[in-house]
């Protein structure tokens, strides 16, 4: 003989056995099928083809084809380009900044393993003018000359360049 109570869980077993089918089928859509590529390795990947081509210049194909995997695996696992180019972000963010790209590269004479500061300059007026302040918040050295830009490896300072990256102000000057 069946049990049928009038209220509480379980008091309908035809809605019970809907709820059980329906929980079951959600655990196992959420599980699927496990990833064949590393998720932190593919970010990475992605982060070298922002960085040589820029946001705009990067087509989801250079992306696809950088991490290996195709555009499904991407947008499920990554989301969008925006989305993938935040996550990427947020992972240098974690590091501290590990290398940072200039303006001015073989246009203006730059040369491989030059060292370089990273200041932040404030003014502040005073009643006799401006007083102009430059802090060196990050030591750099340049590990490959562009043709208008350069790549530079920071030596120290990195964290500092993250709390600063807000700032306007900040500025690179020869060592």
């Amino acid at each position: 003989m069946l049990d049928v109570r009038s209220s509480g869980p379980g008091s309908n077993p035809v809605l019970t056995h809907r709820i059980n089918m329906a929980t079951q089928t959600d655990t196992r859509l959420k599980l699927g099928r496990p990833r064949k590529f590393n998720e932190e390795e593919a970010v990475e990947a992605a982060m070298r083809v922002f960085w040589d081509k820029g946001y705009e210049g990067a087509s989801l194909r250079d992306l696809t084809e950088a991490m290996g995997i195709d555009r499904k695996s991407m947008y499920l696992t990554l989301g969008d380009k925006e989305a993938l180019f935040l996550k990427a972000l947020d992972e240098d963010k974690k590091k501290g900044v590990e290398s940072v790209l200039i303006e001015g590269g073989e246009d203006i004479g730059m040369q491989q393993g030059a060292r370089l500061k990273m200041v932040l300059v404030t003014e502040t007026e005073t009643s006799r003018g401006k007083i102009r302040d430059e802090e060196p918040i990050a030591e750099l050295q340049i590990e490959e000359v562009r043709a208008q830009t350069s790549k530079c490896k920071v030596i120290s300072g990195g964290k500092k360049i993250l709390e600063g990256s807000e700032n306007k102000n900040l500025r690179i000057v020869f060592n």
